[in-house]
């Protein structure tokens, strides 16, 4: 007589092939959510970045174009307790004749201006008027200008959510960036 064998499976063989394929699937998922949570990080600061830099450079590529005379400074900075934290006017020479003076005719004012409310960056191309908003996420904004070296000081942050609901700038969730940048501006003379 043949003796049957017993193909099955113990209890105990069950549960250490489960255990097994628990670990491994929690390996994996562990290493999905991380790779996940990275990735989600980078692009945000990569967008400041990206957001930053263009405001700093479209205000570079400005600025090298205000002109004031010795009466007049070609860039005015204003502060204020209200609803706007700061601006900066240029003074543009429009004229044809490029006289390198400032508020003659053809020469016009723009700015740029924080809404520390709403956490935007305007451009005025003609101002005052209407405004272009260059980003929704700039969280802080400053400027001092030195009239006898000539260069506008400009320190940007911009945070991923800066109405900080419901994490603060500064978490992981919700990255912040902080650039300055040094405006040297043309020194015009005429006789």
């Amino acid at each position: 007589m043949r003796r049957i064998k017993n193909r099955g499976l113990t209890l105990m063989e069950l549960l250490l092939a489960a255990t097994i394929v628990a670990v491994i699937i929690i390996g994996i998922s562990s290493i999905e959510i991380y790779s996940h949570y990275h990735l989600l990080s980078s692009d945000r600061k990569i967008s400041l970045q990206n957001d930053a830099f263009y405001i700093l450079e479209d205000m570079a590529s400005r600025i090298n174009r205000a002109v004031g005379d010795a009466d007049n400074s070609a860039i005015v900075i204003e502060d204020s307790n209200r609803r706007v934290k700061a601006y900066i006017d240029l003074a543009v020479d429009g004229s044809s004749a490029g006289d390198g003076k400032r508020a003659t005719q053809g020469d016009r004012w723009t700015a740029y201006e924080f809404d520390d409310e709403d956490k935007e960056m305007r451009y005025y191309a003609a101002y005052p008027g209407s405004y272009e908003v260059i980003s929704r996420k700039v969280f802080s904004f400053s400027a001092d200008y030195d009239q006898a070296d000539n260069f506008l000081q400009v320190q940007l942050t911009t945070c991923w959510d800066p109405d900080e609901t419901p994490n603060a700038c500064g978490s992981p969730e919700n990255p912040v960036l902080s650039l300055r940048n040094r405006i040297s501006m043309p020194f015009v003379s005429t006789n």
